[in-house]
This record gives structure tokens, sequence and C-alpha cells, in this order.
């Protein structure tokens, strides 16, 4: 009997041996790991720092240029030629405006800087605006585009124009891009109310606090189910077209 206590207790003593170096090299390998995942916080902090202050850099000059491609669009002695090339000219620039702040909106959402600013603005003429730019680039690719909006939604919504706009246009941009022919739809409507059971029978009235749905449907190719989660990744582009088709894989993200 007083064997088996000693052997067992000797047992007992290897495991909390064992145990304590497991938690020693577990501590150890934490402390690695914080030290790893601050060097790697750092390094990227100083990536969307530099990027951001590029994009600054960048910007400065490319407005300039673009200013000045204003004046000389006002310069009634250009003959057809030259003013081609101005537009030329001005077309690439706002092109490369736009690459250069999809670049530091980018870094603005690594670094945690992305605000939102918030207002009430005319809704009607923001949609407006938005199908007008893209019924033009569905008519240089010959399909065909139709929004249905519905005529209940409000004047007047609070968010952010600016961020909307972008997203929107980025979408609809995209469903036209890959579209070689067919269609895009832009579809805007209330999000289905949830009706409290006490108001049954009661027509809801429209408010700033019900969310509006955006959907647009094109003919396009689609993307695979397993491709999907890999969207919102910047810089990167899923499908074939990817090969064959000009971006940065920003404008989702």
């Amino acid at each position: 009997m007083g064997e088996d206590y000693e052997q067992l207790l000797k047992e007992h003593n290897k495991l909390l041996k064992r145990i304590d170096l497991l938690v020693r090299l577990g501590d150890r390998q934490q402390g690695q790991l914080r030290k790893l995942k601050d060097a790697a916080e750092t390094a990227n902090l100083a990536k969307s720092e530099f990027i951001a202050s590029m994009s600054h850099e960048l910007r400065t000059p490319l407005n300039g240029i673009l200013g000045f491609t204003q004046i000389l669009k006002r310069d009634k002695s250009l003959n057809p030629q030259q003013r081609d090339a101005v537009n030329t000219i001005e077309q690439s620039g706002r092109h490369l405006l736009i690459l250069i702040n999809d670049v530091l909106d980018m870094s603005k959402i690594e670094a945690g800087k992305m605000e939102l600013h918030l207002h009430d603005f005319h809704f009607s003429n923001f949609l407006k605006s938005i199908i007008d730019i893209i019924q033009i680039q569905a008519k240089h690719k010959n399909i065909e585009f139709q929004s249905e909006i519905n005529v209940s939604l409000p004047t007047a919504v609070n968010g952010d124009e600016t961020r909307l706009r972008q997203l929107l246009v980025n979408l609809l941009g995209n469903a036209v891009k890959f579209t070689e022919q067919g269609f895009v739809n832009f579809r805007v409507s209330y999000c289905e109310h949830t009706s409290n059971p006490s108001q049954e029978g009661i027509e809801h009235a429209p408010s700033f606090e019900d969310k509006i749905r955006f959907e647009i449907e094109d003919s396009g190719p689609g993307i695979k189910t397993d491709e999907l989660e890999t969207i919102f990744e910047p810089f990167k582009q899923v499908g074939a077209q990817r090969y064959m088709t000009e971006g940065t894989g920003l404008g989702l993200p």
C-alpha cells in the first residue's frame, strides 16, 4: 500500500512539472506572438501613413494639371486635334485622381480613421445624378440600363452623401464594365417594414428611421460562390475577366 502511494505521488509530481513546463512555454509563445503582432501593427500603421502622405502629395500637382486643362478648354483658338488632346489629358487626370482617392480611402480604413459625415441631402437629385452617369457608361457599351425608383421614397434623407455616391457608382460601374451584352437594372425601394401587431391594418408612413434598399442586377458573368468572400479584399479581383479589365480591386472595399 505504501509503495503504491509513493508511486502515485511520483507520477503526480511529474504531471505537475509537465503542466508547469507547458504553462511557461505557452507564456513564452504568447509573449513572442504579442511582439510579432505589435510589430505587424506598427508596420501596417507606417504603411498606411506613408500611403496617405503620398496620396496627398500626388493630388496637389494633379489638381493643378486638371485646373490648367479647364483653362485650356476655354481657349477658342484650339483646333479639334488640340482640343481632343486636352480632353484626353483631363480624362486621364480624373481617372488617376479616382485611383489616388481609392488608395487614400483604403489607408484611412486600415488606420481606423475613416469617418462618416452625416447630413440631410436631396435624395431624388442624388439618385438622378448617379443614374445620369451610369446611363452614359451603358450607352457607350450599347447595353440597356433601367432604373426603378419607388415613388414613395422621401425627398430628403440623412447620411454620408459622398460615401453613398462612391459606393453606388462603383457597384453600378462594375456591373456595366463586366456586362458585355444585355442589361443592368438599378432598383431603389424601402426595405420591408416590420409591422407592429398592434398596428396591423394601419398604413405605414415613411420616416427617417426606415431603411432603403438598393438592388443592382445585370446579365454579366457573375461571381462564383467560392469567390464571394474575397471580393471585399483590397487589390483583389475575381473571375476570368480580371485579366481583361482595368482596375485596382479597390472599388468594393
